[in-house]
């Protein structure tokens, strides 16, 4: 077995008062692998591990007690609705009765239809303000203006 010298190179200082000097390094190649002593024996032979103190293995268990862990799920009670509530629901507000159902794309319909009717009864209102309040009272204006006039005319013998 022989010894080899490596030299590193290492760098020490700062600036200008920075120097360099070469270490030797000693190495020895670890030694060939050979046979283990004598005092090792033979591997154990693969098995079962021995039991502790001589106690003996408990007997092999046998099939678990109770339901079988696998299987089909057990069936998820779903809370029932009445339909003639969902039905009274979406006569009163559209999509209300969709919400009461619930589900996720009967929950979605449900809100879209109740955005489309205050939409539309919006609209209505709006409507029905116009024909039936304000176009009314424009009109009874004008009648009100016309026979104010009449009444002027025929007061003064023009009519």
């Amino acid at each position: 077995m022989s010894t080899i010298i490596l030299y590193s190179h290492f760098d020490y200082g700062f600036g200008e008062e920075k120097m360099s000097m070469m270490l030797p390094l000693l190495y020895a190649p670890p030694p060939p692998y050979g046979a283990p002593p004598p005092q090792y024996g033979p591997p154990p032979p693969y098995g079962p591990p021995p039991t502790p103190y001589g106690i003996p293995p408990p007997p092999p268990m046998g099939p678990p007690a109770g339901p079988p862990m696998y299987g089909p799920p057990p069936p998820v009670m779903i809370p029932q609705k009445s339909p003639g509530i969902a039905a009274l629901l979406n006569f009163l507000l559209w999509g209300l009765g969709y919400c009461y159902i619930g589900g996720s794309p009967w929950t979605v319909v449900g809100i879209i239809l109740i955005i489309v009717e205050i939409v539309f009864s919006v609209a209505l209102l709006a409507l029905i303000c116009l024909t039936f309040g304000l176009v009314p009272i424009i009109i009874g204006i004008i009648f009100a203006l016309h026979a104010y006039t009449v009444a002027n005319k025929r007061n003064m013998g023009m009519a």
